[in-house]
C-alpha cells in the first residue's frame, strides 16, 4: 500500500493532477490543479483512486470531469461519502423497510404515470416513486437494487441541474478561505459561522 506524503504529486483518472495537501486520521486530502477541486480519500484506499506521479511528463492528465457532467456529480458523491465517514465513521443500521409501504409505492407510481401522461412530470415524481419502492422492499438483495436506482435518479437530477445556465455551483468556504466542494467542509468542522451547510441528520 502506498503511504501518502504531504506534497506528493498524484493523478486521478477523472479529476486530473493534484498534490497531497494533508493527512489526518484515516483520511487524506488532495488539492487538484483546478483550485476549486479538493479530494478527500480513505488513506487505506489510496491506490484505488490515486497514482503517484514519478515522471513529470505523466502529469498531463485530461480533467475529464470538466467535459463529463456525470463524473462531476459522481465526484461530489464520492466526496460526500468521505465526509460522512469522517463525521460518523462506518455505519450499520437496520433497514427499517416494510411491505406496508407498498400502498405508498403504488400511489407514487400512479401519480408519476399520470403526471407523465399529462405532460407535467417532474424529478420529484420520479424520485418519490423510487423512494417508496425502496421502503416497501424487504428482501436485502432487491432493496440494494432499489437503493442504487434511487442514487441513479438523484445523480441524474443533479446532472440536469448542472446543465442549467442559471444555476451557480455551490461551494463552501472554510475559515481559512479554502474553497471546497459542497458537503465536504462540515466533515472537518472548519466552516466559518456565516457559511450555510447541510446538517447530516434526518
Amino acid at each position: 500500500m502506498t503511504t501518502p506524503v504531504i506534497g506528493m504529486r498524484v493523478s486521478h483518472g477523472l479529476f486530473g493532477v493534484g498534490t497531497v495537501e494533508s493527512t489526518f486520521d484515516k483520511l487524506l486530502t488532495v488539492r487538484y490543479d483546478d483550485p476549486s477541486r479538493l479530494g478527500v480519500y480513505d488513506v487505506t484506499r489510496f491506490d484505488d483512486y490515486l497514482t503517484v506521479i514519478v515522471d513529470a511528463r505523466s502529469a498531463v492528465v485530461e480533467p475529464v470531469y470538466e467535459f463529463e457532467p456525470r463524473w462531476r456529480v459522481l465526484g461530489d458523491i464520492e466526496h460526500e461519502r468521505a465526509a460522512q465517514d469522517a463525521k460518523w465513521g462506518e455505519q450499520h443500521w437496520p433497514d427499517g423497510t416494510d411491505a406496508s409501504y407498498a400502498v405508498h409505492a403504488d400511489g407514487a407510481r400512479e401519480l408519476c404515470n399520470l403526471a407523465a401522461a399529462e405532460g407535467r412530470l417532474t424529478w420529484r415524481h420520479i424520485l418519490n416513486e423510487e423512494h417508496y419502492e425502496a421502503l416497501a422492499e424487504t428482501d436485502p438483495a432487491k432493496l440494494r437494487v432499489e437503493l442504487i436506482q434511487i442514487a441513479a435518479v438523484a445523480a441524474a437530477w443533479a446532472e440536469d441541474i448542472d446543465s442549467r445556465d442559471d444555476v451557480e455551483r455551490i461551494e463552501y468556504v472554510t475559515a481559512d478561505g479554502t474553497i471546497t466542494p459542497a458537503g465536504m467542509a462540515w466533515a472537518n468542522g472548519d466552516l466559518d459561522d456565516e457559511t450555510p451547510h447541510p446538517e447530516p441528520t434526518c
